[in-house]
């Protein structure tokens, strides 16, 4: 049984803890065991999380890409219920990792456990109940599969938090310029980033249903990305 306050998690808190570890990889060549135990030890030292590891050749080289999961029916019984996974190349048995690549690498994994944890939170704040999703009619297999898992409103309401970090990273904590951007049509077409995958995999219409939806979680969220906490209040972070 796991009991544990989240609501002591902040993507700073995460950032700041994880970018000290750079001491021990950044320009240096490492195993990949290695970087995995270091990232896993510290992670898992701040909050009970799966921390595993997995390879795939898409996403290059010295590179450690990041993906996360929440399970509420683990959740609902008190049980470990977020992983995070740390992917790397299958050619790489040692990485190289620069100090700008590892300061990507922590961000990311800092935005991949904030997203998760408001998963947590949605689930627990209507019960674990499941609440319908969107429902794509696009020609192409794949646009349309990208569009019901990024039109879910869960989804939407975890990536709007996302963008708006990146927002606030990109403009300096510049509100005014953020939601100026935001709003123009050019915007989002920023190369890997949350708000261009929503746009290229919805034609970049801000008309959109969903993309007008998104927008406006984002600029909900803007404000809290300074403190890199979402939550107003902390009601079902801790129990």
């Amino acid at each position: 049984m796991t009991h544990f306050d989240w609501s002591q998690i902040t993507r700073y808190g995460l950032i700041e803890a994880l970018m000290p570890l750079g001491s021990q990889i950044v320009d240096q060549k490492i195993t990949v065991r290695r970087v995995q135990g270091i990232l896993r030890g510290c992670l898992k030292s701040l909050m009970p999380i799966y921390v595993i590891s997995s390879r795939e050749s898409k996403h290059g080289r010295n590179w450690i890409a990041v993906g996360g999961e929440y399970w509420s029916d683990r959740d609902r019984w008190y049980r470990r219920c977020i992983k995070l996974v740390l992917v790397y190349h299958p050619e790489d048995n040692h990485i190289h990792i620069n100090r700008y690549r590892w300061r990507r690498i922590c961000r990311n994994i800092a935005d991949t456990v904030m997203h998760e944890i408001i998963h947590l939170r949605q689930y627990r704040a209507r019960k674990f109940k499941t609440i319908p999703g969107f429902q794509s009619t696009a020609y192409l297999a794949r646009q349309r599969r990208e569009q019901e898992y990024l039109g879910h409103p869960d989804e939407i309401g975890a990536y709007a938090f996302n963008i708006a970090c990146e927002l606030h990273d990109q403009f300096g904590g510049n509100i005014r310029r953020a939601q100026a951007y935001l709003n123009q049509d050019r915007g989002g077409r920023k190369k890997r980033s949350s708000l261009s995958s929503y746009l290229r995999y919805f034609d970049h219409d801000h008309g959109h249903p969903v993309i007008r939806r998104l927008k406006r979680k984002i600029s909900h969220y803007l404000p809290y990305a300074a403190s890199g906490r979402p939550f107003r209040t902390l009601d079902h972070l801790h129990r």
